[in-house]
């Protein structure tokens, strides 16, 4: 029974070469989607977080009597830092950044940064595949850092 349905459907395909041809690409884009929705789900669902102990990394945030969040100050950050004791780190960054690096090379490119505290990658665990990230005390405090507003994140 089944070699027969076989059969008809595959003398049908052939004398309708068109439908034929509109079965395969149907499946053939449908499976392509179905792949590509599938790899994007893995990777920002599925898949863990490429640090250390994802589910211990934690961002605080303070709220204002209305309700909405707000970012720490330079130095309210600096306090809570001195005194954050249940953590094994505690770092604070402000929001991203976009800069253009001009390239002698390439020319111009487009780099988002953070700007951050010297213990950042400390709490995310990630070490640079090349050179060093920031020692202890190369956070220097320069003119415009006591106006920006800091997050933290913590372990």
């Amino acid at each position: 029974m089944l070699q027969q349905d076989l059969n008809y459907a595959l003398r049908q395909l052939r004398r309708n070469p068109g439908f034929a041809f509109t079965v395969v690409l149907t499946l053939a884009l449908s499976v392509g989607v179905a792949t590509a929705v599938f790899c994007v789900i893995d990777a920002v669902i599925l898949r863990p977080l490429p640090y250390a102990q994802p589910d211990k990394i934690v961002s605080i945030e303070s709220r204002s009597r209305s309700g909405y969040t707000q970012p720490a100050s330079w130095p309210s950050y600096m306090d809570e830092r001195a005194q954050a004791t249940a953590f094994s780190a505690f770092a604070g960054y402000a929001d991203y950044f976009s800069y253009t690096v001009e390239t002698p090379s390439s020319g111009p490119v487009l780099l988002d940064s953070v700007r951050s505290s010297d213990n950042f990658f400390d709490v995310f665990g990630v070490h640079p595949l090349l050179g060093r990230t920031f020692l202890p005390g190369e956070q220097q405090v320069g003119e415009d850092d006591g106006s920006h507003d800091v997050r933290t994140a913590s372990l």
